[in-house]
């Protein structure tokens, strides 16, 4: 059984207060809330442990007996998808463009992501990240253009936004950055990351 996150074990303590779950079972219970969550794809679910509590309260059986009630197990990532549709991954970048070799790793990591057949990368720029975009940068000799990387990430196929109202803080329009990277909206990052099969932040 998994060790329980802070916040599954303050809903628990709060749930067997206010339910009558002798001391004696609680050890059960606590065994059946945890597969109701591995059933829930590993999410923490405050509705679901309440409704196991109250489907193994009716029961009165040991946990492992009502499991099964639980149906399948979901199917893994590779199952759903399919061998030959690619992992569609969203890198989320804070860090400012310069001074930090976060965020000039984060977009070497997307480049490197974005010449992969396997792979569909996208790319939302906040925060001082977003002056990343800004076209036509001067750098001195021999030090990285972030804007031309941006660049080659996109002619590899990935996809770059930048949150607007982060630009707005800093004084940006969409004609300081590149055609690349256009202005986006925070309704369009939740629909990326709900898209995503994997999010990555720096």
């Amino acid at each position: 059984m998994r060790e329980l996150s802070v916040a599954e074990q303050r809903y628990q303590a709060v749930l067997l207060s206010t339910h009558p779950v002798p001391a004696s079972s609680r050890g059960q219970y606590c065994a059946y809330a945890d597969a109701v969550r591995a059933r829930s794809r590993g999410g923490y679910c405050a509705s679901r442990l309440e409704v196991g509590y109250q489907e193994w309260a009716r029961a009165g059986l040991p946990w492992r007996a009502r499991t099964a009630e639980l149906g399948p197990k979901p199917l893994s990532r590779s199952a759903r998808q399919g061998k030959d549709d690619p992992v569609k991954t969203l890198l989320i970048i804070n860090g400012p463009a310069y001074g930090s070799d976060e965020t000039f790793n984060a977009i070497r990591l997307a480049i490197a992501l974005a010449k992969r057949d396997d792979v569909q990368p996208r790319m939302f720029l906040m925060g001082d990240a977003v002056t990343c975009a800004i076209a036509g940068q001067k750098v001195p000799d021999g030090y990285y253009h972030l804007d031309r990387m941006l660049r080659s990430f996109a002619r590899d196929g990935g996809q770059i936004a930048c949150c607007g109202r982060c630009m707005d803080a800093r004084g940006l329009t969409k004609e300081h950055l590149i055609d690349e990277a256009p202005r986006s909206t925070m309704d369009e990052l939740a629909a990326w990351t709900v898209e995503a099969d994997q999010v990555l932040t720096f």
